[in-house]
């Protein structure tokens, strides 16, 4: 079922490589199923064609770079998206998540703090473990 949405999709895009929404969604489709090199392809492309100013492309590539074990990418990538004012709840779990791996356990914990503010309902069990380390 996904392999044929993403075969059609692939198929539209094909078709119409002008369209930018449609390239996003499966570059998006790709990410969610694993293929993260061909995601990855698109998302910049998509970059490509919008003068790099494609916000949503950019938070891909950190969430390929972060599923790649590229945590320095990851979190330069992140760090410009919250510093343009993209910092909704995924950028921020992202980049806690990130900062965690890159041992930065002080940063990792202010920002589950900042996930926890934009949804004081929300726990991840790996932040939860150290929310406490920047009290």
């Amino acid at each position: 079922m996904h392999q044929d949405l993403i075969n059609q999709i692939k198929q539209l895009v094909s078709q119409h490589p002008e369209n930018l929404q449609l390239r996003f969604l499966f570059a998006d489709h790709l990410l969610e199923h694993g293929a993260l090199d061909k995601a990855e392809s698109e998302f910049k492309e998509v970059l490509n064609q919008t003068n790099d100013t494609h916000i949503l492309s950019r938070a891909g590539l950190a969430r390929i770079d972060f599923l790649k074990e590229s945590y320095q990418t990851c979190r330069q990538t992140l760090e410009y998206l919250i510093s343009v004012g993209f910092d909704d709840l995924n950028v921020r779990l992202l980049y806690a998540r990130c900062l965690l791996k890159q041992s930065k356990l002080f940063e990792a914990c202010q920002q589950y703090r900042n996930v926890m503010v934009l949804d004081p309902f929300f726990k991840d069990d790996e932040l939860e473990e150290i929310r406490f380390t920047c009290a």
